[in-house]
């Protein structure tokens, strides 16, 4: 017989205020609006645009979920991704850390963002 897959909750706060994603058992991250994959430049990536709540506490929870061990992601917006678990862990272990040095409006700045801000 089939296990269920398991998921668990964490609290993901920045866009607004904490809404969960859900890792699975499975090494596959369920993100909501907070992290997807950026096509244009082959990496994970958050919406500046698209944080309505904290710059700040958007970055704290890229650091929390650094220390998943997630193979796959998928947002509710924005493409998903097989990144693998080395990939995760090597772009989401500083990604935290450039969006607080680059901020919220220097992140919307950068060149080949994922979606067409009109």
């Amino acid at each position: 017989a089939s296990q269920p897959t398991r998921l668990r909750r964490r609290p993901c706060g920045g866009r607004q205020r904490p809404a969960p994603p859900c890792p699975s058992a499975t090494a596959k991250l369920f993100t909501g609006d907070t992290l997807h994959w950026n096509h244009r430049r082959g990496e994970l990536d958050v919406t500046p645009l698209q944080t309505f709540f904290s710059w700040d506490a958007l970055a704290d929870s890229m650091d929390r979920l650094a220390g998943l061990r997630v193979e796959w992601v998928f947002p509710g917006h924005g493409r998903w991704g097989h990144v693998g678990a080395d990939g995760y862990a090597s772009q989401m272990g500083g990604l935290g850390l450039a969006m607080r040095e680059t901020g919220r409006d220097g992140w919307a700045r950068r060149p080949a963002t994922a979606f067409d801000w009109c």
